[in-house]
C-alpha cells in the first residue's frame, strides 16, 4: 500500500513538474513580448511586477517538484528493487537440484532483469507521462489562446506522434539486434576464455574472430540506436521550423487583437522551438522500455508471488519435535544422477554437539552441508527433529537450519544491515554484544554499525568476514548450524579463538563443521572422515 502511494505521489509530482514547465515557457514568452509592446506603445495598467513574480513562482514550483519527483522516484525504485531482489533470491537460491554455479549464473541474469523492472519507473514511465502531458496540454492551451489556428496545433501534435512512433519502431528493432548481439558476444567470450589453455592449438584464432565479430555487431547496433535517436530529434527540429514558417506565413495580426493581446504571437513560436527538448526524453526512454519488456517474461517464469521469508520478520514456527537430533542413513549428496561421496554416510547426533567433517579438498564436505541445507538433492535419508529434511517446509528449513558458507556473502551496505539479515528485530545492543562475542571489538560501536563496508565487504579482512558470519550464526539461534571451512585463511591464534566461539555455540545447537583443519581447542564430539 505504501509503495503504491509513493508511486502515485511520484506521478503527481511528474505532472506538476511538466505542467509548471509548460506554463513557465508559455507565460514567459508572452511576458517578453508584452514588455516589448509596452515599451513602444502606451499600455494602461500594465504591471511588470506581477507577471515577473508569477514567473518566479512557476520556476520555483518546477524546480521543487523536479527535485521531489527525483527523490521520491528513486525511493520507489529502491523499494521495488529490494522487493524484486528478495523474491529472486527466494526463487533461485532455494531452488532444489541447482548447483552453486547454476544459481550464481541464474541470479546474475535475473539481477539485470530486476534492475530493468525497477528502473523503468524513472527511465520510461516518467518521460512518457511528461511528454504526453506536455503535448496534450500545449494543444489545449494554444487552442484556447489562439483558437483560429487550432488546426495547426492539432496537426503539429499528430505529426509529432507520427514521427515518434515511426522512429520508435526503428529504435526497438535496433535494440533487439543489440540484445541478440550482446548475448552472442557474452556466450562466445565466456566459451573462448574457458578454452584459454587451448589457445595455442588450432582453432583458437577462429574463436577469437567469432568473438570479435559478435562484439562488432553489438557495437553497430548501439550506433544504430544512437543514430535513430539523433535523426528523430532532427526530424522534430525540422518539423518545428516548418511549423513556425507556416504559422508566420498565415498569420493575420488583425485577427489577434490590439495591444498586449498581440504578445500571444510569440507564445506558439517559442513552444515550437522547445518541442524537441520535451520529446527527447521520451525518445531516449525507448531502449529502457525494451529492457523492461525483455525482463518481464523470465521474471514471470519464476514463482515471485510468494512473500520472501526473512528471519525476525515472521513468528518462528515451532519444531515438529522437541528432540534435537539428526540421523543420517546411507546419506550421499547428488549432482543429477552422480553421487558425490565414494561411500554413503551414516551417523546419529542426539542433543547439542559438534560434528567435524574432515577430509581433503574435493572429497564432498561442502556438498554434504549443501544437501543438509536443502540446496541440493541427496540419496538415503536425513532426519532432523523427527522430520526428513526433504519434507521440511521452506519457512521451517530456513529458520532452523542455518548454513554458513565458506566465503561469507555480505551486502554492499553498512555493518548493521549485514548483521540484521540474521535477525531483523535485533537491537543495536544485541548486535554490539555479538560483535564483542566474536572478537570484533574494533567494530563494536554504533559508528562502526553505520559505516559503509564497501562492495560486498571489501573493506574487511578475510578473518573479519568469517567472524561476521559467526555473529550471524549466533544471532540466528538455529538448532542446526552448518559451517563450511571456518578456519581457512586464519592464523593459528585466530583459529584457536574461533574454536572457543564454536564450542559455545555447540552447547545449544548441533553444529556440523566441514574443515581439513582441527585446532587443539576445538571440542569435537564426533569426527567423520570423508576421505576414508
Amino acid at each position: 500500500m505504501l509503495h503504491k502511494l509513493s508511486a502515485i505521489t511520484s506521478l503527481l509530482l511528474v505532472t506538476i513538474h511538466a505542467l509548471s514547465g509548460l506554463a513557465l515557457l508559455l507565460f514567459s514568452a508572452w511576458f517578453i513580448a508584452a514588455c516589448a509592446i509596452a515599451g513602444t506603445v502606451p499600455v494602461v495598467g500594465f504591471n511588470y511586477l506581477l507577471p515577473a513574480t508569477f514567473i518566479r513562482a512557476l520556476a520555483l514550483t518546477r524546480i521543487g517538484s523536479g527535485y521531489a519527483e527525483k527523490l521520491l522516484g528513486h525511493h520507489v525504485i529502491l523499494s521495488a528493487l529490494g522487493r524484486i531482489r528478495l523474491m529472486v533470491l527466494q526463487a533461485v537460491f532455494f531452488a532444489k537440484d541447482n548447483s552453486k554455479y547454476q544459481r550464481a549464473q541464474q541470479s546474475e541474469q535475473l539481477e539485470s532483469h530486476a534492475q530493468a523492472m525497477a528502473y523503468v519507473w524513472i527511465t520510461a514511465v516518467h518521460p512518457y507521462v511528461s511528454a504526453l502531458l506536455t503535448l496534450t496540454a500545449s494543444v489545449v492551451i494554444l487552442s484556447i489562446l489562439l483558437g483560429a489556428y487550432s488546426v495547426y496545433w492539432i496537426g503539429y501534435a499528430v505529426l509529432v506522434l507520427a514521427i515518434f512512433f515511426a522512429f520508435s519502431q526503428a529504435i526497438i528493432a535496433s535494440v533487439k539486434r543489440r540484445d541478440s548481439a550482446r548475448e552472442a558476444f557474452k556466450f562466445e567470450s565466456e566459451h573462448w576464455l574457458r578454452e584459454a589453455p587451448l589457445w595455442d592449438l588450432q582453432g583458437s584464432k577462429n574463436a577469437s574472430e567469432s568473438t570479435r565479430a559478435s562484439y562488432q555487431r553489438w557495437h553497430k547496433a548501439n550506433q544504430a540506436i544512437e543514430s535513430n535517436i539523433f535523426y528523430c530529434q532532427q526530424s522534430l527540429v525540422l518539423l518545428s521550423l516548418c511549423g513556425m514558417w507556416l504559422f508566420v506565413a498565415n498569420l493575420n495580426p488583425n485577427g489577434i487583437g490590439q495591444g498586449l493581446e498581440r504578445a500571444l504571437i510569440l507564445v506558439p513560436l517559442l513552444w515550437l522551438l522547445a518541442s524537441r527538448d520535451w520529446m527527447a526524453q521520451a525518445i531516449r526512454a525507448l531502449p529502457a522500455l525494451r529492457e523492461y519488456q525483455l525482463a518481464k517474461q523470465p521474471m514471470q517464469e519464476l514463482d515471485l508471488q510468494r512473500n520472501p521469508v526473512l528471519p525476525g520478520r515472521v513468528d518462528k514456527v515451532p519444531l515438529l519435535s522437541n528432540k534435537l537430533n539428526l540421523d543420517l542413513s546411507a546419506f550421499n549428496p547428488q549432482r543429477g544422477s552422480r553421487y558425490i561421496l565414494d561411500s554413503a554416510v551414516t551417523v546419529s547426533l542426539h542433543g547439542p554437539q559438534l560434528l567435524l567433517l574432515r577430509g581433503g579438498s574435493g572429497c564432498g564436505k561442502s556438498s554434504v552441508l549443501e544437501a543438509l541445507a536443502g540446496l541440493t538433492s541427496y540419496s538415503g535419508s536425513a532426519i532432523f527433529a523427527d522430520l526428513s529434511v526433504r519434507e521440511y517446509p521452506d519457512q521451517l528449513r530456513r529458520q532452523y537450519i542455518h548454513y554458513v558458507q565458506q566465503a561469507p556473502q555480505l551486502l554492499s551496505a553498512n555493518l548493521r544491515d549485514n548483521l540484521t539479515l540474521a535477525d531483523c528485530d535485533a537491537s543495536d545492543q544485541m548486535l554490539l554484544d555479538a560483535l564483542q562475542w566474536a572478537g570484533l571489538e574494533t567494530l563494536a560501536s554504533i559508528e562502526a554499525l553505520n559505516q559503509w563496508i564497501g562492495e560486498k565487504g571489501r573493506s574487511l579482512s578475510g578473518g573479519e568476514l568469517k567472524r561476521i558470519a559467526l555473529c550471524r550464526a549466533k544471532l540466528f539461534k538455529a538448532p542446526l548450524i552448518l559451517i563450511d571451512e571456518p578456519f581457512e585463511g586464519l592464523d593459528s591464534e585466530r583459529q584457536q579463538q574461533l574454536s572457543l566461539k564454536l564450542n559455545q555455540l555447540s552447547q545449544k545447537s548441533i553444529i556440523i563443521l566441514a574443515s581439513h583443519i582441527q585446532p587443539s581447542k576445538l571440542q569435537v564430539t564426533q569426527v567423520l572422515d570423508l576421505s576414508d
